[in-house]
C-alpha cells in the first residue's frame, strides 16, 4: 500500500477527494483480504491487491480528463453505479475499464484485471465472478463505513447477486467491518509515525 501511495504521490486531480479515495482503497483491500481468509483461500494477499487497485481507474480518469470527470460529477445521480453509467456516456468508458487497462499496462496477471473490470457486475466475471462479487461487497461495505453507517445486513448493496456469488457469510459483515476499521486506523497511525 505504501509503495502504491508513493507512486501516485503528488498527483492531485481536480475535484477528487484524495483522502476519501485512499480510505476507500484501503477498506476495499482489507475487506477483500478478510473475505478470502474467511473462505480459507490460499492467496488472501492477492485479494488485498485487487481491493487496493479496484478504484485506480478513477484516479487515472480524474488526472487524464478532469474536465470531463467534472461533468460526470455534476450530472451523475448519487451512487457509484450512476457515476459509472455517466462515465460511459460522457467519456466512453468507466473506471472499471480504465482500471483493468492499467493492470494490463502494469503487466499484472490478467485475472486481477478481470476482477477489477467486473467489480460492478460480478455475474459477468466468468471464472472470476466470485472474486468480483467479494470486491463488490467490499465496495458496498466501504461506502457504508465512509458515510458513518453500520456495515451490517442493512448495508445497501451495489449488486443484488453479489452475496450469493461471493460465498461470504453476510452475518459476519459487522465483524469484518470492525476488523477493517481497526486495521485501517493502525495503518494510518503507522504511516503518520514515519
Amino acid at each position: 500500500a505504501s509503495t502504491l501511495a508513493a507512486a501516485f504521490q503528488g498527483i492531485r486531480p481536480q475535484r477528487m477527494d484524495m483522502g476519501r479515495f485512499w480510505r476507500g482503497s484501503i477498506r476495499h483491500a482489507l475487506l477483500c483480504r478478510q473475505f478470502a481468509r474467511s473462505l480459507a483461500e490460499r492467496d488472501a494477499e492477492r485479494a488485498f491487491v485487487v481491493g487496493l487497485l479496484s478504484d485506480m481507474g478513477h484516479l487515472v480518469m480524474y488526472h487524464a480528463v478532469p474536465d470531463l470527470m467534472g461533468i460526470v460529477l455534476d450530472t451523475a445521480q448519487d451512487g457509484l453505479l450512476a457515476q459509472a453509467e455517466q462515465e460511459r456516456s460522457i467519456i466512453g468508458c468507466d473506471f472499471t475499464e480504465v482500471g483493468a487497462a492499467l493492470c494490463a499496462a502494469w503487466q499484472l496477471p490478467a485475472s486481477i484485471g478481470s476482477v477489477i473490470a467486473c467489480q460492478l457486475a460480478p455475474e459477468q466475471g466468468g471464472e472470476h465472478s466470485a472474486e468480483a462479487a467479494r470486491l463488490n461487497l467490499a465496495i458496498s461495505m466501504a461506502e457504508c463505513l465512509e458515510r458513518g453507517e453500520s456495515a451490517g445486513a442493512s448495508c445497501p448493496l451495489l449488486c443484488d447477486v453479489a452475496p450469493d456469488l461471493a460465498g461470504v457469510d453476510l452475518a459476519l459483515m459487522p465483524v469484518f467491518a470492525e476488523h477493517c476499521e481497526a486495521q485501517r486506523v493502525q495503518l494510518a497511525h503507522a504511516r503518520r509515525a514515519r
